[in-house]
């Protein structure tokens, strides 16, 4: 597996680089790295971000940015009490978890990160469909959003956003009375749900959430 997801990181890199994504106004590419007992797991969950945050640019190989990632993530899950992490937290206590980011790049600044539209339908305009294939060699059980792009989505998992916008991007219809949403497609489940930082879930939302996962892992040792 890793070596497999280098390979693709290798590929990727190339094809972000030629589309400028290599200066200073955008961060780093979220490069994962596979946790140690990912493998041999019971259950594989993959939580995606919509994208990471901050002023700082990791500049360096694949190998770097995963270590220093990976040490980042170290610190977050342990040490964060943001309403991302404790919702992350909360998800290691049902399966081995790998943190992602739809988005791989984001704009560098202490506020507003995330990309243009443009941008971002520039970033997933290449050949590789990173997040698919991350998802192919990682082959998790779920793979759960926290929060999404629409536009994203559709570019990465064109068979994931026809389920999710049966009419249309334009369309909430699959999603807007329960505020999340599950599909299972080639024995993944993938859960969409409002970012954990929303202000106007309901009160019972994070349950919600956790036993929805929770019914899906029980599944999988049933």
């Amino acid at each position: 597996m890793k070596l497999n997801l280098f390979k693709a990181y290798e590929k990727y890199q190339k094809e972000i680089e030629s589309l400028g994504f290599d200066n200073d106004i955008y961060s780093h590419p979220y490069y994962i790295s596979i946790p140690y007992n990912w493998e041999s797991a019971q259950a594989r969950i993959m939580v995606v971000g919509e994208e990471g945050h901050g002023e700082k640019r990791i500049n360096g190989s694949i190998e770097q940015i995963q270590k220093s990632l990976a040490e980042q993530f170290d610190y977050l899950i342990n040490n964060s009490h943001s309403n991302f992490w404790k919702r992350f937290r909360a998800l290691t206590n049902l399966g081995c978890c790998v943190w992602n980011n739809l988005d791989k790049v984001h704009r560098l600044s202490h506020y507003s990160c995330h990309l243009s539209s443009k941008e971002r339908k520039l970033l997933h305009s290449t050949n590789t469909k990173i997040l698919s294939k991350e998802i192919e060699i990682l082959k998790p059980d779920i793979v759960i959003f926290f929060g999404w792009y629409g536009a994203s989505i559709e570019m990465e998992l064109p068979d994931v956003f026809k389920c999710l916008y049966p009419k249309g991007i334009s369309n909430n219809v699959a999603w807007f009375d329960n505020k999340h949403f599950t599909v299972e497609l080639d024995g993944t489940v993938y859960i969409f749900t409002y970012h954990p930082a929303w202000r106007r879930k309901p009160k019972d939302y994070e349950n919600t959430i956790l036993e929805i996962v929770k019914k899906h892992i029980k599944n999988l040792t049933d």
